[in-house]
């Protein structure tokens, strides 16, 4: 206790500058589900050094640290949809300090050795397929959705606050209006298809916009809003080209296009299991257990 008090000063710098990177990340109280995650950041940032100093002197200034930025947030947008804080927290969080204070020499955080620190275990942080898959299913609000696109997208330009935003505008799918909509007319099957929240309310039709970009999107026809060159956003950065077509009527066949972009971009992203890990059913969404 007297060691903490005598550092008490930088200890605390550390912690602040830790969660002012935790917004530059884009998460909020909300979204930062399990706050244990943020502890393996801090005690990084206070060990390693650059240019001389502690590495928290300098993380959140954008004209440095770029990659230590992006591989601290793929392992806590990873620990976040894995769960793997939801229980024995403190013994997790003992195995994590090792490694990372025998890695203190490596260029970025060490997340390849805790990934392989924990394979085979109830808190391995690979994915599968399968759980690739349901995490595209996560719907508009919940609060994993901005670590699913952070990290499909984590080229993003930090110098924006980045909102998630509907590219096939929602008010397009409500029930009056789809009654307008002549080409749904006599198709019960289709019209099922574009009321069901589950295809048009998820990940395939959600995208990271900076405020300017949100603005302008509005409830926008999508085609129409990609049209206007002053956005600044293009059809290739949905990941999608330029053969997909935008038309509302065509929104099955952007979705089915989009999801499997995404998909091949996650498993790009993410540390991929190519054999189906046996530890959870669909998706975690636990709280995590205190830490006396």
């Amino acid at each position: 206790m007297s060691l903490i008090k005598s550092q008490w000063t930088e200890i605390r710098d550390c912690i602040i500058e830790t969660f002012k990177l935790i917004r530059l990340l884009g998460l909020n109280d909300q979204s930062l589900r399990a706050k244990n995650a943020v502890i393996p950041i801090a005690y990084y940032l206070h060990k390693k050094t650059h240019k001389g100093q502690p590495l928290f002197r300098t993380i959140n200034n954008l004209a440095y640290n770029r990659n230590e930025r992006i591989e601290i947030g793929r392992w806590l947008h990873m620990a976040l949809l894995k769960g793997v804080f939801g229980g024995q927290a403190d013994g997790m969080l003992t195995k994590i300090r090792k490694i990372i204070s025998s890695h203190l020499d490596a260029e970025c955080f060490p997340l390849p050795q805790i990934v392989e620190e924990y394979m085979g275990t109830n808190k391995d942080l690979r994915f599968d397929d399968e759980y690739i898959s349901n995490l595209l299913n996560t719907q508009y609000g919940d609060s994993r959705c901005r670590s699913i696109l952070a990290l499909i997208f984590p080229e993003m330009n930090e110098n924006y606050v980045l909102h998630i935003d509907h590219l096939h505008p929602k008010d397009a799918f409500k029930a009056e209006n789809l009654r307008e909509e002549d080409f749904l007319a006599d198709n019960p099957e289709l019209l099922a298809f574009y009321e069901d929240p589950m295809h048009w309310n998820t990940i395939p039709n959600l995208h990271l916009l900076n405020s300017s970009q949100n603005y302008s999107k509005n409830d926008s026809n999508l085609r129409e809003w990609l049209m206007n060159d002053n956005n600044g956003f293009r059809q290739e950065d949905l990941l999608i080209d330029s053969s997909v077509s935008l038309e509302f009527d065509q929104v099955r066949t952007f979705l089915k296009k989009r999801r499997n972009a995404l998909m091949n971009r996650l498993r790009r992203k993410l540390y991929v299991s190519e054999e189906p890990l046996a530890s959870e059913e669909g998706i975690v969404v636990d709280e995590e257990d205190s830490v006396e």
